[in-house]
């Protein structure tokens, strides 16, 4: 019974990853170690009691002006935000991985006719390939009109395959999955020449 408990525990946590990638598994795990520290805290120490009680605590308990508390979340707020913006826009290379993968599905589920799939495919890729352009701008201030020029290519040839998808118009469809292929090999090329 205890061996399904961990086994069960395991593929929730594999299907998490999946599904949210570094940042959210390593935000999951942060809550994790928080909640056993306090936890084990709790056996040696009543916090319960600690925070509850009224009694000056002397050394501990200060006031503070109410724009030091002001300056205090709104740092915090930056700070969150800049860290959250950099976990999402990973660097080129972290992404372009996971746009291969989404490519190679899109382009493999399109050539098969498998409709569903293609859909949800050309989304997620459409998706990674403007992430790949705001995560250059974070780190670079800019990006170079050449790779601006070939992620919007591939977006066009994506959205042509999506009218297709859309119709279920098996004709013509293995070509227009191939230019889709064609244009992120174009793509993934000029963002791998940056040294992000």
């Amino acid at each position: 019974d205890r061996i399904d408990i961990y086994s069960t525990a395991q593929r929730k946590g594999e299907e998490f990853w999946t599904r949210n990638e570094f940042g959210g598994t390593f935000l999951l795990f942060g809550m994790m170690v928080i909640g056993v520290v306090f936890h084990l805290v709790r056996f040696g120490f009543d916090l319960e009691n600690w925070f509850t009680t009224k009694d000056e605590k002397p050394g501990v308990d200060r006031i503070l002006p109410g724009w030091v508390l002001g300056l205090t979340v709104v740092l915090g707020l930056v700070a969150a935000s800049v860290t959250g913006c950099y976990m999402y826009y990973p660097a080129p290379k972290e992404l372009l991985a996971d746009l291969s993968i989404h490519n190679t599905e899109c382009v493999l589920s399109a050539r098969n006719g498998d409709w569903e799939a293609a859909d949800k495919w050309i989304g997620y890729s459409d998706d990674l390939s403007r992430r790949l352009e705001v995560g250059v701008f974070l780190r670079q201030g800019k990006v170079a009109e050449f790779q601006s020029s070939k992620a919007k290519v591939y977006r066009q040839k994506l959205d042509i395959l999506k009218e297709y998808v859309d119709s279920k118009n098996p004709n013509g469809i293995k070509e227009k999955a191939q230019d889709v292929a064609n244009a992120y090999l174009r793509m993934s090329a000029s963002f791998r020449e940056l040294d992000l």
